[in-house]
């Protein structure tokens, strides 16, 4: 399995892009908008704060 964990800075935003065989192959937190899928990595939008993704190795 693998994990991600990423932080967010307070008053920022981030697009964060997670590899996987597919986007529905990763386990996203709530806060994360889907953002679309290419080149082998699922992207996500974050607000600020503290957040975990996992996905199969």
């Amino acid at each position: 399995m693998f994990t991600l964990k990423v932080t967010v800075p307070a008053g920022t935003s981030a697009t964060v892009r997670v590899p996987a065989g597919s986007a529905a192959a990763v386990t996203a937190p709530a806060q994360a908008v889907p953002f679309g899928y290419a080149q082998g990595a699922a992207a996500f939008r974050l607000p600020a704060g503290n957040h975990t993704f996992t996905a199969p190795a």
